[in-house]
């Protein structure tokens, strides 16, 4: 734990969502909302009070990021003039109104980048909450939200020893210098050789500045075709993940017609135990590069996609950031840096109806339409509760059409299929065109 000091250091990731924050204030891309319905039941002066006490608790929330001799610093303000806005629904305004007004740009420099608005409407509240991602990721948020009901509910909570700030000092300091140099090494030496942009057949030209307007399709594989997959993974000694990525890599080779493919996964970061609890940017992208040549077999190939996972995980504090600077990666303003293409997977075991406990006060998420951002050109993300596999793709509309996206996830099945029939199949005799086709 460091002493109280007035200017702390950013962490690598903080460095690069500054740098996109600076790139473009005006933009939303990066702001994190989420949307409750409240019952009529809630006391909104003990909800006021719950997020004053959450505010004091993790600093994060009240941290501002100033300029000191041309250098960025994060600056702990002491959050008492933190104000939590209550509204009640004008006449001809509605919810999606309040919304889309309260999801607005962060002031980094001088304003705290955490909101909270309550909203009165005809069947009880709903409750905006929007933070920065420079302050935040998807596990803080549950953090957030567990700790607000505890709060709320006036248990006690355990003290927090740490904050952000005393990590992202540590992780700038000499003792973590020596892992961060075997990190480095390693990185280095996956991009030693020359690397290609991914070259997919876009329906439009790619614009000078990178778009993020987005849409989305999906799709769900059904148990029976799931529990095979499952059978083909627990043969070859892989993960899900490794099955799936594999899988995607070969689609975007195919498409391509290239066979060094680069596509990037996030990692929590959340890599030591004193972290678990902490509010704050952890979430790391690590970047993989494979190479499904067409004269591999597929379970070859698989094989080497497990082992690049493994000793990819194994290094996985070395940050994006840092990377993409000591590869010295020029910047070019329609690409992501390195990689267009990014993979998710998430695995959350279907709970059945009894098992779940009810919330307090009624909360539970409330679902909005709107908008879709993409950040990469294509984003993978596969969803698998335990029985189903559920696909998603986002795309940059900028450059695909929605049928060509369809088209691709089509794809991703038919590939699955003729792995799942002949897994020791050479890479060349994997086709995307189904047996109508």
């Amino acid at each position: 734990k460091l002493p109280v000091k007035r200017l702390y250091e950013l962490s690598s990731a903080q460095k690069r969502m500054y740098f996109l924050y600076e790139f473009d204030k005006q933009s939303t891309s990066y702001n994190i909302p989420s949307f409750y319905h409240l019952d009529t039941s809630i006391d909104i002066a003990r909800l006021k009070d719950a997020f004053n006490s959450l505010v004091q608790r993790h600093s994060s929330l009240r941290t501002r990021f100033v300029l000191n001799n041309n250098e960025v610093y994060q600056q702990v303000m002491g959050g008492q003039d933190f104000n939590i806005i209550y509204t009640e629904l004008a006449d001809g305004v509605t919810i999606e109104d309040k919304i889309q007004a309260f999801i607005s740009p962060f002031n980094l420099n001088e304003e705290y980048p955490f909101r909270v608005e309550v909203v009165k409407d005809t069947e009880g509240y709903i409750l905006l909450i929007d933070m920065h991602h420079i302050v935040s990721d998807g596990v803080s948020m549950s953090i957030l939200m567990d700790d607000f009901v505890h709060l709320y509910q006036e248990d006690s909570l355990p003290e927090l020893s740490l904050q952000y700030t005393d990590y992202s000092e540590w992780q700038q300091s000499e003792a973590h210098s020596l892992q961060r140099e075997e990190d480095k090494k390693y990185w280095e030496g996956m991009y030693a050789s020359p690397i290609s942009a991914l070259d997919l057949p876009y329906d439009y030209t790619r614009p000078a500045i990178k778009s993020d307007k987005g849409s989305s399709v999906t799709l769900t594989i059904d148990s029976d075709k799931v529990n095979k997959i499952r059978s083909l993974v627990d043969i070859q000694g892989v993960s899900m993940f490794m099955f799936l990525l594999s899988i995607h890599k070969i689609v975007l080779s195919k498409l391509s017609g290239q066979e060094d493919i680069i596509v990037g996964t996030p990692t929590s970061g959340r890599n030591h135990a004193d972290v678990d609890q902490m509010v704050g940017m952890f979430v790391n992208t690590l970047v993989l590069r494979s190479y499904p040549s067409k004269e591999k077999s597929y379970i070859d190939y698989l094989e080497e996609v497990k082992e690049l996972v493994l000793s990819s995980f194994v290094h996985e504090a070395y940050q994006y950031e840092d990377l993409i600077e000591s590869l010295s990666i020029t910047r070019d303003t329609s690409r992501n840096p390195l990689f267009d293409v990014m993979f998710t997977y998430r695995y959350q075991e279907r709970r059945r109806e009894e098992e779940i406990e009810e919330l307090p006060f009624g909360i539970r998420p409330y679902e909005i339409g709107g908008d879709v951002t993409s950040k990469f050109d294509l984003e993978f993300d596969v969803s698998d509760n335990g029985e189903e596999l559920s696909f998603a793709i986002t795309y940059c509309t900028a450059l695909f059409k929605s049928s060509t996206i369809e088209t691709y996830m089509s794809y991703i099945e038919t590939c699955i299929d003729q792995v799942l029939e002949k897994s020791d199949r050479n890479i060349s005799e994997i086709s995307l065109l189904n047996k109508e086709e």
